[in-house]
């Protein structure tokens, strides 16, 4: 891996002092080594589970940004997301029902709550998340509103992802950065009770509860 390329500061400082540069180096090699690991066994769980070939996916999969490498407060979930897919298939892919009353849901079913959300990436891409355990009892709708800058409220996608990558989470992840088609106020999130988990849209986003919590991510 290209060190000057993702360090240019300890690449200036090879040139200008090699000794302190080198010590430097050690603990990036081991964060460089734990990404290599990291990248590889989460693109080996989306091909498992999607019934693909992992090279395949592997050759797809993006090196993790130097800027995910480490917690930042709460988020601690480092999660691959595979934005270009389509919910129904990912839905299946984690174990989860993507249904509703009987109801069979589409892929076109949930959709972007505002353009910011709509530019989000297409293809794999890498996020650093919480499950929404900080924001168990608050309103997913507040939640919506915090999240600027660098920090997003959980979509669909992220949420399937952090259950598939992360284990089965024990408590309703909120997802208001994803909205039913036809009734905006109504976002996704992914209901643990029960015989059959399912992604769905609950009509109450702005309906505090404490077994409820809006997931927080960023790129």
């Amino acid at each position: 891996m290209d060190l000057s390329a993702r360090y240019p500061t300890l690449s200036a400082l090879f040139t200008a002092d090699p000794e302190r540069a080198h010590t430097l180096l050690a603990p990036i090699e081991l964060a460089l080594a734990g990404e290599s690991e990291a990248r590889i066994a989460q693109a080996i769980q989306w091909a498992k589970a999607l019934g693909l070939k992992e090279e395949d996916v592997l050759q797809e999969v993006p090196e993790i940004p130097v800027t995910l490498l480490q917690s930042r407060g709460n988020l601690n979930l480092l999660t691959l997301v595979p934005f270009h897919l389509g919910n129904t298939r990912l839905a299946e892919a984690a174990g989860l029902k993507y249904e509703e009353l009987g109801y069979r849901y589409t892929d076109d079913i949930l959709i972007p709550t505002t353009q910011r959300y709509a530019a989000l990436p297409t293809t794999w891409a890498w996020v650093l998340a919480h499950d929404g355990a900080p924001n168990l009892g608050r309103k997913a709708t507040d939640c919506l509103a915090e999240c600027t800058g660098e920090l997003y409220a959980g979509v669909d996608k992220v949420g399937l992802a952090i259950w598939l990558i992360h284990r089965p989470r024990w408590h309703v992840m909120d997802l208001p950065g994803s909205v039913h088609a036809s009734f905006s106020h109504s976002c996704a999130c992914l209901y643990p009770f029960g015989d059959e988990p399912r992604l769905i849209a609950r009509m109450a986003a702005g309906v505090a509860n404490p077994y409820y919590g809006t997931v927080v991510f960023r790129l």
